[in-house]
């Protein structure tokens, strides 16, 4: 399955427009495909002693940087510690995070701040100061997150591994005065903000709190979880896919509703055996067409007794939701389908794979499309 990142242009409002766009087979929404099939977890890194450092390394969009948010492990002692934005090191003649490093050199003339960390700060995320000055980016840029160890600083900061090992996107990176910098293998586990307060989607960049992977089956109450999707411009779906957890019988059905709870389409999973942790993909009896400017629901539901994991991933707050993917993609339960409970702070990997797009200016909600990784 081939992984892609779209971005597509806002519509002159007021033109009565539509125009379809093929991508090929097994596009998937944003939320579902996050790398590897284990199940995703923490990595902590120690900073706590002179010289040590540890950074995040991403594609960095277009906009003017102030502050960042770091989600913090377990600190021993608390003290106000240097972060930096840097520039990424180039790497036999490759400049890029999968290849470079950070290089050192302040990304912006100054891109610098602090962060106080203190001794209570155990698992919380924690924001930045402000930048010296702030920094703009006027073109996608790999570039580096770097956080200093000074004064008496002895404590962890996360990033994410297991599921989130997306390298092509994202890294973190330990280093400490003599051996350099080492790639963890982890996907970057921060938040960027604007001048405004505003958060800056980066993509490959997961800001989670937390990983939820409930187990439920047919008695479960709710019995169907799974995904409220929104889509602004309109789409042919053939297909569902999955990140589910340890011990999941896959005897199960998925469903795709509209908001008033009427199916739409089916995909029966049938699977004897278990799976340790898993992506699974399955075609829906029919092919959909579904409307731009509309919600529709997308529920696993058990046929037995036997329970299913549904893996997610927990985001701090509703606006890094929303900013990384405004009402397109959150977590949804009901014990009757078309009662609906979502939880705004959630993304559960359940989502749809779709071979077109249509773009419309006379659909409510028409307008840029997420992108699809």
């Amino acid at each position: 399955m081939k992984s892609l990142v779209a971005v597509f242009l806002l519509l002159v409002s007021g033109i009565a427009y539509s125009e379809t766009y093929s991508l090929g087979r097994d596009q998937i929404l944003w939320g579902m495909d996050v790398g590897a099939y284990s199940t995703p977890n923490d990595l902590s890194s120690t900073i706590d002693a002179a010289g040590e450092k540890f950074g995040f390394t991403a594609h960095f969009p277009p906009a003017t940087y102030n502050q960042f948010e770091v989600f913090t492990g377990n600190i021993t002692t608390g003290d106000t510690i240097t972060w930096r934005l840097e520039s990424v090191a180039e790497n036999s003649s490759v400049v890029g995070i999968s290849t470079g490093n950070p290089s050192g050199n302040l990304l912006c003339a100054n891109s610098s701040g602090t962060i106080t960390l203190g001794s209570a700060d155990d698992l919380k995320w924690i924001r930045t100061s402000t930048m010296v000055a702030s920094c703009t980016i006027t073109v996608s840029t790999p570039a580096a997150l770097v956080f200093y160890q000074t004064g008496s600083f002895n404590g962890n900061v996360r990033g994410n591994s297991g599921g989130f090992t997306t390298s092509q996107y994202s890294l973190s990176h330990t280093s400490n005065s003599t051996s350099g910098w080492v790639k963890s293998g982890a996907a970057g586990r921060f938040a960027a903000l604007d001048n405004n307060l505003n958060y800056i989607p980066i993509v490959g960049v997961f800001p989670s709190t937390a990983f939820p992977a409930t187990a439920f089956n047919s008695g479960s109450s709710p019995s169907y979880r799974g995904s409220r999707i929104y889509l602004p411009t309109g789409l042919s779906i053939h297909a569902t896919g999955a990140v589910l957890g340890a011990a999941s019988l896959l005897y199960s059905d998925v469903i795709l509703y509209d908001t008033a709870g009427v199916g739409l389409a089916t995909a029966t999973l049938n699977v004897a055996s278990s799976l340790t942790v898993g992506k699974l993909v399955t075609l829906f009896d029919t092919p959909v067409s579904l409307s731009g400017g509309s919600t529709y629901y997308l529920m696993l539901k058990p046929r037995g007794t036997q329970n299913c994991t549904l893996n997610g991933l927990g985001m701090n707050t509703a606006a890094i939701a929303n900013a990384y993917a405004p009402s397109y993609s959150r977590s949804a339960t009901a014990t009757t389908p078309g009662t609906w409970t979502v939880e705004e702070n959630i993304y559960t990997f359940l989502n749809l794979l779709y071979d077109s797009f249509t773009i419309s200016t006379t659909a409510s909600g028409a307008g840029a499309f997420p992108y699809v990784q």
